[in-house]
């Protein structure tokens, strides 16, 4: 008998580690978060770089004042499921998904520098990371960049490219990012990372 009740204590166990690595493998992928006027059409664009379907419970988008390294706003991602190779906006876009509200105005400080991370917020392991606006080096996370949105334009977001890191372009809101190359690089790093997480 001890050995029938094993083997679903096995499975739930290998379950919880196929869901966990999962989760490590959620990529940030795009960022808009300066318009002209009002800040009002601001969000944030998730990858999933593998083959099969991913949920994105227990992690949460974080946003992050560099100034101060003080959290300001934090957004449960449980309802998520991201399609296999697929891209999911949160945020205020049109095809955002539904299940993440931001306020309407201001929900993305606007760097010099700050930053957006995905957490799990059972192990409070950093998934993914960028700190915007960061030509100085990084003040509070370990992914600086010094790309910036252009508050000047409707259209241009910082992006995620293979070989180059974050740029600034044109952006592509639910789809691969306009002016990048397909990101198998950071796809293929995460691949071998997530089993640590």
């Amino acid at each position: 008998m001890a050995r029938l009740r094993m083997v679903p204590v096995l499975a739930i166990a290998l379950s919880l580690l196929m869901i966990a690595s999962a989760q490590a493998a959620v990529i940030l992928s795009e960022i808009d978060y300066d318009q002209p006027g009002t800040d009002e059409m601001e969000w944030v664009e998730l990858h999933n770089p593998d083959a099969v379907p991913m949920s994105l419970v227990n992690l949460e988008l974080v946003m992050i004042n560099s100034s101060t390294c003080t959290e300001y706003g934090n957004y449960d991602l449980d309802a998520i499921t991201i399609p296999a190779g697929g891209y999911v906006v949160v945020g205020n876009y049109p095809c955002a998904d539904p299940s993440v509200t931001f306020p309407p105005t201001n929900a993305i400080q606007n760097g010099a520098p700050d930053g957006v991370f995905i957490r799990n917020r059972d192990t409070l392991l950093i998934v993914d990371e960028v700190e915007y606006e960061a030509a100085g080096g990084s003040v509070c996370l370990n992914n600086p960049t010094s790309a910036a949105d252009s508050g000047a334009l409707d259209n241009y977001s910082i992006q995620y490219c293979t070989g180059q890191g974050w740029i600034e372009g044109i952006f592509s809101p639910c789809a691969e990012n306009f002016e990048c190359d397909p990101v198998s690089s950071k796809d293929s790093t995460w691949g071998t990372l997530k089993a640590q997480f």
